[in-house]
C-alpha cells in the first residue's frame, strides 16, 4: 500500500520563534507515533534551519514553500533548490494557487521548477486547482487537464523520482467550503488518468501520490480518511495549533 502524507503548509503565518515553538511541541506529540515519516512540516524559508534543528531525532520530514528553477546565479530574492537540500529538505511546494495569483507564476514556469527539484533530489508537491468561476461555469476538468499537461512539461521522469500532485480547488482554500470526499475522489481519479495520459500508467501508479487540499479541518478529516484513493493531505491553517494538526494527522495516519 502507498504510504500515505500529511503535509503542513505554514505560509507566512509564524515567524521564527513561533515556528522552532510549534515544531517543538510537534516533536513531542509526535515522539511515539509510528506514522512520523509521513508528516511533511513546510515552514517559511528563514525558519527551516531552526525547524529542522527543533524537529532533531525525529522522523519528521521537511519541505519548503517554492523554489527557484536555476541551481546558482544573478537571480535577487530566489531560493535555489540546491540550498533547500542542504537545509534538510526533501519536499517542495511548487505553483500554489497563491503563487499562481498573487506572482503570476505560469505553468512552463512550474514545470521548470519541477525538474530540477528532482534533479536536486527533491520531491516536488505540485498544485492545481481550479478558480470559482471555472468552478461555477463547469470548466474544472479542462482547467486541471491544461495544468497538470503544462506544469509537467518535459519532466523525464527516473524510476527514483516521486511527484506528489495536490488538488485544491481555490475557491475551497482557507474558507471552510471543502469539496465533498466522493468528489474529491472523483478528481483525483481523472488526474491520476490525465498522468498516465502524459508519462504512463506506470508511472502514474509508481512515481506518483494523489492528495488533496482544501479547508481540511479536525472537524472532517475522518471523512476523507475513509477513501484510500485520497492518498494524502495539504493542510494550511489547520496545521497551526497543535490540538488541530495532531489529530488530522491521526485521523488520516493511523
Amino acid at each position: 500500500m502507498r504510504t500515505k502524507l500529511v503535509i503542513a503548509n505554514w505560509k507566512m503565518n509564524l515567524d521564527i520563534s513561533e515556528s522552532v515553538q510549534l515544531a517543538k511541541k510537534l516533536k513531542l506529540s509526535f515522539l511515539k507515533k509510528l506514522w512520523q515519516d509521513q508528516v511533511v512540516i513546510c515552514p517559511d524559508f528563514l525558519s527551516l534551519s531552526s525547524v529542522y534543528q527543533a524537529l532533531n531525532k525525529t522522523k519528521i520530514r521537511l519541505g519548503a514553500q517554492n523554489c527557484f528553477w536555476q541551481e546558482v546565479g544573478a537571480y535577487t530574492g530566489e531560493i535555489s533548490p540546491k540550498n533547500l537540500k542542504q537545509v534538510k529538505a526533501d519536499f517542495v511546494i511548487l505553483g500554489h494557487s497563491e503563487r499562481r495569483y498573487y506572482f503570476k507564476e505560469k505553468n512552463e514556469e512550474i514545470a521548470l521548477k519541477v525538474d530540477l527539484a528532482l534533479k536536486t533530489n527533491i520531491k516536488p508537491i505540485v498544485c492545481v486547482g481550479e478558480a470559482l468561476t471555472d468552478h461555477q461555469k463547469g470548466r474544472t476538468l479542462s482547467t486541471l487537464k491544461k495544468q497538470v499537461k503544462q506544469s509537467l512539461q518535459g519532466i523525464k521522469l527516473k524510476s527514483k523520482d516521486k511527484i506528489v500532485l495536490a488538488y485544491e480547488p481555490v475557491w475551497a482554500i482557507g474558507n471552510g467550503k471543502n469539496l465533498d470526499p466522493k468528489e474529491v475522489v472523483k478528481i483525483l481519479s481523472f488526474l491520476k488518468a490525465e498522468i498516465a495520459k502524459v508519462f504512463s500508467s506506470t508511472k502514474a501508479e509508481n512515481n506518483f501520490s494523489f492528495i488533496y487540499g482544501g479547508s481540511v479541518s479536525a472537524e472532517n478529516v475522518k471523512d476523507f480518511a475513509k477513501f484510500k484513493e485520497i492518498q494524502g493531505l495539504l493542510v494550511g491553517s489547520s496545521s497551526l495549533k497543535l490540538r488541530n494538526f495532531s489529530k488530522i494527522c491521526n485521523d488520516f495516519l493511523s
